[in-house]
This record gives C-alpha cells, structure tokens and sequence, in this order.
C-alpha cells in the first residue's frame, strides 16, 4: 500500500521539478557567444543598410548618419594611434576568419591587409545586401570616426583583400 502512495507523489513531485524548468537561462560558451553576436550585429548593419535602400537613402546617407552617431564614443585623446588599433580590433570582430595582417607602419601611416573568408562574403546577397555595399557601408561610417579623431580612412578591395590605410591628418 505504501507503493501505491509513493507512485503518485513521485509523479506529483516530478513534475514539480520538470515544470520548474520549462524556461532555463542558457550556459553559452564565450567562443559560441562572440561568434552569435558577431553574426547578430552583422545582420543588424545589412539590416541598415537594406532599410536604406528601401527608403531611396544613399549608402553614404545611412553610414553619414549612424557615424555621427558613433564618433564621439570614440576616445578622441587617443587620436591616430587609437583609431588605428581600434580599427583593428573591430576588423577582427566584424571579419570572422579573415587573415589580418599589417605589411606596412610609421607613427603616422598604417596599412592592413583584410583577406575575407569566401563564406563570410557569401551570406551578404542573401539579404539583398552586397559585399561592396556593406564595406561601403562600412568605410563611410568609420571615415567619419576617423575626420573626428585626426586621421584619414581609406579603403579598397580587390579579390576578397581589403587592403586599408589610415594615415594622420
């Protein structure tokens, strides 16, 4: 008769404890994390982009606009040298997989090497976004981060190189 008893209990206690967990917080590895959110902020800049485009806006007018809105986050007493590293920095995380290399520096030039991985340039078409829209995107923004801070952006690509310079005003 006990057994009786137990059964139920147990089955009511079960699902006491599988009901809990209905909604659970995820444990997300910081490799998983950085590389979601480097897609998700990637989806969000085609997404202005796209945006643009279907309110007959320019590349030039959405990128003027969003760095404006971001230069002054920029730290300007650091100027050239710090606008050249955080040019880097960003284009490890906004150019997943891409080799980065830097063939040439002075204390006031510095030129980098951006080979893009051919997956990454394939995703753009998808949202009716191309590469060379999205690095002009890119290059209209980060030129006026750059005017703000003293140094002057200029960028090219050729074969899936992006080759930038940044050089003091």
């Amino acid at each position: 008769m006990k057994k009786l008893l137990f059964i139920p209990f147990l089955c009511w206690a079960l699902s006491l404890v599988t009901g809990q967990e209905a909604f659970k917080v995820p444990e997300i590895p910081d490799a998983a994390k950085y590389s979601n959110m480097t897609g998700q902020a990637t989806a969000l800049i085609v997404n202005t982009i796209n945006y643009a485009k279907s309110l007959g806006k320019t590349l030039e007018d959405a990128a003027t606009f969003t760095g404006e809105q971001f230069k002054t986050s920029w730290n300007r007493e650091l100027g050239f040298t710090g606008f050249a590293n955080g040019t880097l920095y960003l284009s490890v995380l906004f150019f997943p997989g891409a080799a980065i290399t830097i063939p040439e520096q002075s204390e006031t030039m510095m030129k980098c090497s951006i080979a893009l991985d051919p997956e990454y340039a394939k995703m753009f078409p998808l949202f009716n976004v191309t590469l060379e829209e999205y690095l002009a995107f890119h290059k209209g923004l980060i030129t006026i981060v750059g005017d703000y801070l003293g140094a002057e952006y200029t960028s090219e690509l050729k074969d899936l190189v992006l080759t930038v310079t940044i050089k003091k005003k």
